[in-house]
C-alpha cells in the first residue's frame, strides 16, 4: 500500500515540522528523536534546546534547518527548494475534518500547508491526553469510517508510536496519515493528521 512516489517528498518535508510541537511542548528529546527518526531518509537529528531549533540530516548528507519562533507561534524549514512555514491553530482545517474525526482529547495546535508537483499536503498537529490503546482504536476506528479505498494500521512500537494510514485508488490517490506518539507510561503525547491529495486546476 505504498503511496505514490510524487507524494513521499510532501510527506517527507510536513514530518520535518513534526517537531515544532515535540520541541516547544511537553515532550522530550528523546520523544523528539523517534518521531523524526521515523520519517524516510533521515539519518541525524541535532537538537539545540536553548535557540529552540533542530537540524535534520538526510541520508544523502542534505540538511534541513528548522528554527522555531516561540514568539509569533511559528516554525520555517529550510530546504534546498525554498522554505515552509508551520503556524499555530486551535480548530482542524475544514479539509481535514472532512475525512477524519479526531478524539475529543485532541487539542489541535499547529498547521503546515505545502504543494509540490501536483500534490498538496495538509498537516495538523496537536496534543492528545489518553490511554495509548484506547486512542489508536479509536483512531483506526474513525479511519475506517472514511471513503478510503484501503486501511492499514501499522505499529512501530506498541504503547509509544503507531499509526493509521488510509488511501484511495489513483495515480496519486489522496492519503491520510493519523499518527500517534506517546513516551513510555505516560498518558499526554502528540496527534499527528497528514491529508495528502491531488491538487486541481
Amino acid at each position: 500500500m505504498a503511496p505514490h512516489p510524487r507524494l513521499h517528498a510532501v510527506r517527507a518535508v510536513a514530518g520535518f515540522s513534526l517537531g515544532t510541537l515535540l520541541l516547544s511542548a511537553c515532550s522530550t528529546d528523546s520523544l523528539l528523536e523517534r518521531g523524526l527518526s521515523q520519517i524516510e531518509g533521515v539519518d541525524d537529528v541535532e537538537i539545540d534546546r536553548e535557540s529552540g531549533s533542530f537540524a535534520i540530516r538526510g541520508e544523502e548528507g542534505e540538511v534541513f534547518d528548522v528554527e522555531v519562533d516561540e514568539g509569533t507561534g511559528t516554525s520555517t524549514i529550510t530546504t534546498e527548494e525554498g522554505t515552509v512555514t508551520t503556524g499555530g491553530i486551535d480548530e482542524l482545517p475544514s479539509e481535514v475534518a472532512e475525512v477524519f474525526t479526531p478524539p475529543p482529547a485532541f487539542q489541535p495546535q499547529a498547521v503546515t500547508d505545502l504543494t509540490e508537483d501536483g500534490t498538496r499536503g495538509l498537516m495538523v498537529q496537536g496534543t492528545i491526553e489518553g490511554d495509548w490503546a484506547e486512542l489508536m482504536d479509536s483512531i483506526e476506528a474513525a479511519v475506517t469510517a472514511g471513503s478510503w479505498d484501503e486501511v492499514q494500521r501499522q505499529t512501530m512500537l506498541e504503547g509509544v508510536m503507531a499509526a493509521v494510514v488510509a488511501t484511495t485508488e489513483g495515480e496519486p490517490g489522496s492519503t491520510l496519515t493519523v499518527s500517534l506518539m506517546m513516551d513510555e507510561d505516560e498518558t499526554e503525547g502528540l496527534l499527528s493528521i497528514l491529508l495528502v491529495e491531488p491538487t486541481t486546476e
